[in-house]
């Protein structure tokens, strides 16, 4: 059905075989926008979702709302959803991989609820401009991919990931600052901005990913606190802290001698906030003034400590260079 004044695309789906998931895949035109498409889920199975353009090479210029109605339990799992223009609120049980691909701005929420789907289950999000809405993951989030702002300093944004998120990208020429306030309950593993951030930073651990450049890189200033409850396995490099801010790892600076790990903190401008560490076995370089405070302090508690053998005494000397 189309809105008679817009003229916008209007659908909703109806799932009643439970036997199978069902694959739906809607496709649209470059001129068809769509204002909604809500999936009513009637049974205890699920629902694969593909919305994208016809033919392959066109995406729809702009869709408005993705929701769903489960009352039994099976859940919408987005797999693939390919858009030229804006994309507005989405509300699905899991995103797949390509999963969310706009060359535009998301301007809605991306919520992601998890029913029905295991919650390793990452899935992707690819943002071509800005993205302004909120990103909430209740289980893991594979990717993160923003080729604009995230956020604004009078509309910070917030993403919260309920498992580990894989990797956080806004690099690139179109690629600016970040202003938000990112809680991640497992590890983030790949982080990197070209612009300053503005706002917070919470995870479990930093680990020592697989992707170029691994590790959490900010190339601006880090006008943020950043906390992480245990570990810091990966290098950690920004532009500058903020007068004020806070780096803190209530655990490890990297690990002792004979674990293959790359836990660093590097400081490529001033260091006028503070960096709070549990214990440090890994490097810390200070390249411009430092104005602030290194804080090591071995009572810091981690609320997620795992159980393990006691670490013995490290035969790695540690290093703090200001250069």
């Amino acid at each position: 059905m189309q809105n008679g004044t817009t003229g916008e695309w209007q659908i909703t789906l109806t799932k009643v075989n439970a036997a199978v998931p069902s694959t739906v895949t809607i496709l649209a035109t470059s001129s068809q926008a769509i204002e909604y498409v809500i999936v009513d889920n009637t049974v205890a199975n699920s629902v694969l979702l593909n919305i994208r353009g016809t033919p392959m090479a066109d995406d729809l210029p702009s869709i408005g709302l993705i929701d769903f109605i489960d009352d039994e339990g099976g859940g919408v799992r987005l797999d693939d959803l390919r858009c030229s223009g804006d994309v507005g609120d989405v509300r699905v049980s899991a995103i797949a991989t390509p999963g969310i691909e706009t060359d535009g701005d998301i301007v809605g929420d991306i919520t992601v609820i998890e029913a029905g789907f295991s919650p390793d289950v990452g899935g992707a999000i690819k943002c071509g401009m800005d993205l302004i809405g909120n990103i909430y993951v209740e289980g893991n989030l594979g990717s993160l991919d923003v080729g604009g702002d995230a956020g604004t300093s009078g509309n910070p944004i917030t993403i919260e990931v309920g498992g580990n998120l894989q990797e956080f990208k806004a690099l690139g020429t179109g690629a600016g600052n970040v202003f938000a306030d990112l809680d991640v309950a497992g590890d983030i593993w790949d982080f990197a901005i070209e612009g300053d951030f503005t706002g917070s930073i919470s995870a479990d651990r930093l680990r020592d990913g697989t992707s170029a450049p691994p590790g959490l890189m900010i190339d601006g200033e880090c006008d943020a606190d950043v906390t992480f409850e245990r570990a810091i396995l990966g290098p950690l490099v920004v532009g500058a802290v903020a007068s004020g801010r806070t780096i803190q790892a209530n655990g490890n600076l990297d690990e002792p001698t004979g674990v293959d790990r790359d836990g660093t903190i590097t400081v490529e401008g001033n260091m006028a906030g503070t960096l709070r560490l549990g214990r440090v076995y890994g490097d810390i370089t200070i390249e411009g003034n430092m104005t602030g405070a290194i804080d090591v302090d071995e009572t810091l508690p981690m609320a997620a400590r795992r159980t393990r053998a006691p670490c013995a005494t490290p035969s790695r000397s540690k290093a703090i260079c200001l250069a």
